[in-house]
């Protein structure tokens, strides 16, 4: 594993940021709202408890300042047992009572406890605070009872309030617990599944960058998510496709290498041998002009091999055929009449049947060398026939070039009664620098790239080039143009 790949798996994935931003983003808003909903209850609640509170200790004022005044008109001294049995009363009701008047005071509150506000006279106050370990709400209010001003502090109990409170936030802390982790496993579980194509999108590219061109992504849904796998098997088809045609050309090129090679061999060695042939020989000038003219022979083999195969890889290369009008009868003429001389020497008689004025877009000196190609090749398979021991008796070498329409398309028909081709030579016709029988040739000068050109010339023509044959029946090469061609009546 590299450093990089380690460094990669040890970095959190993006599955993880997420989840982990969007967790706390929820949590923190979802706590956030359940504290400030359960603090806003609470306010609300409290508010309520001490309006209830506040009524009840104005109530007990109210009380208690009609009583000091009966009282105060009638027994003066009996004031502070008014007061006693007051506290006492509400004591039962865990309520204090605190009464200060005219210098006295009478209190149910612990001896401590002193209340820290004084009201002035017609106004009260209120606080909560701790009163024997337990939360009590004070409430303090100064009245005038006819002779002197009277402060009434009462201590009401709030304990269970505030245990209310507590409770409830212990409910609300163990809820908002149970619900973050719900909601955690939840969101992952989410997460896993919305980022799974995700996943298998990376894994696919880490195959593809590993050289796996065939690694593909299961299309799963119809979102943005499903558009991006249909994208990336869109491209990785597109680049699985590329590689293997770059692999396939590499591979051509290297076997044109090689044969190329091959082939250059052996005018190469003919040279050689006869240049020590005249170095090392006492030559009659017979021999010299014998021997150049070898020489000559094998530097146009390499010369012819050259051009042919620079023709090849210029038509290969995707060079198309220039667009003139050009007439397939006086093309076919003069590919005639180049070849006519040869063929008269080696007994083949060559003539040209015209059925249809055809007019294609094209490249005549392509077409012509196309047209030159075919026919040499079928004069080569007949002089091969009529020296053939088995030929018949009376065999007569006969070529012809044929302009017609097959199937309404244009075509060229090149036959000969020659010698034909086996099976295995007619699958294999048109491999460059593939030949039947190399010596034979050799003899001709051919280098196995005749067929190869010819069919690059038709393709660039945008025809297919066709043969048909049987080994000792002869062979006829269509050349198929599309429907660019036309038939001129």
């Amino acid at each position: 594993m590299t450093a990089k790949e380690r460094s990669s798996r040890a970095a959190p994935g993006f599955r993880h940021r997420v989840y982990l931003w969007v967790l706390a983003l929820f949590l923190v808003f979802f706590n956030g709202t359940v504290l400030a909903v359960a603090w806003s209850s609470n306010d609300r609640a409290f508010a309520s408890q001490r309006d209830k509170l506040l009524t009840q200790q104005q109530y007990i004022v109210q009380s208690l300042a009609e009583d000091t005044t009966l009282i105060a008109q009638s027994r003066p001294l009996g004031l502070p047992l008014l007061y006693q049995r007051k506290a006492d009363e509400l004591l039962e009701e865990d309520i204090l009572l605190c009464v200060e008047a005219a210098g006295a005071a009478t209190s149910s509150l612990p001896a401590d406890f002193v209340p820290d506000l004084i009201p002035e006279i017609g106004q009260r106050v209120w606080y909560v605070k701790e009163v024997t370990d337990r939360g009590r709400m004070l409430v303090a209010a100064t009245a005038h009872d006819g002779s002197h001003p009277m402060t009434v502090t009462v201590c009401f109990p709030m304990q269970d309030f505030f245990d209310g409170w507590n409770e409830m936030l212990r409910t609300i802390a163990a809820l908002s617990l149970g619900c973050s982790l719900l909601l955690a496993a939840v969101l992952y579980l989410l997460l896993r599944v919305l980022t799974a194509p995700l996943a298998r999108l990376e894994a696919a590219t880490r195959l593809l960058r590993g050289g796996n061109y065939s690694a593909r992504v299961p299309v799963q849904s119809r979102d943005e998510l499903g558009k991006l796998a249909e994208s990336f098997n869109e491209m990785a088809g597109q680049l699985e496709t590329h590689i293997a045609q770059l692999q396939d050309a590499a591979e051509e090129k290297q076997r044109l290498l090689d044969a190329l090679s091959h082939e250059l061999r052996t005018p190469l060695a003919g040279i050689s041998a006869s240049v020590q042939y005249m170095q090392m020989a006492r030559l009659s000038e017979q021999d010299y002009y014998d021997t150049l003219e070898g020489m000559a022979f094998e530097t146009r083999r390499m010369q012819n091999l050259a051009d042919s195969m620079l023709n090849l890889s210029a038509l290969r290369h995707g060079e198309k055929a220039p667009e003139e009008s050009c007439s397939l009868r006086e093309i076919g003429e003069r590919a005639v009449a180049v070849l006519a001389p040869r063929a008269k020497n080696t007994g083949v008689t060559l003539h040209i049947a015209v059925e249809e004025e055809i007019t294609i877009p094209g490249d005549p000196v392509l077409l012509e060398s196309l047209l030159v190609n075919l026919l040499d090749n079928a004069c080569k398979a007949c002089a091969l026939q009529a020296e053939d021991p088995a030929a018949e008796a009376g065999y007569l070498p006969l070529v012809q070039l044929r302009l017609c329409l097959q199937q309404g398309q244009p075509a060229v028909l090149v036959t000969d009664n020659g010698a034909g081709m086996t099976e295995e030579t007619l699958r294999r016709v048109g491999e460059p620098f593939f030949r039947e029988d190399k010596a034979r040739s050799r003899r001709w000068g051919g280098a196995g790239l005749g067929v190869s050109i010819c069919r690059a010339i038709a393709e660039a023509h945008g025809a297919q080039l066709q043969y048909s044959s049987k080994k000792g029946n002869g062979t006829i090469a269509c050349v198929l143009f599309g429907q660019n061609g036309r038939a001129d009546k």
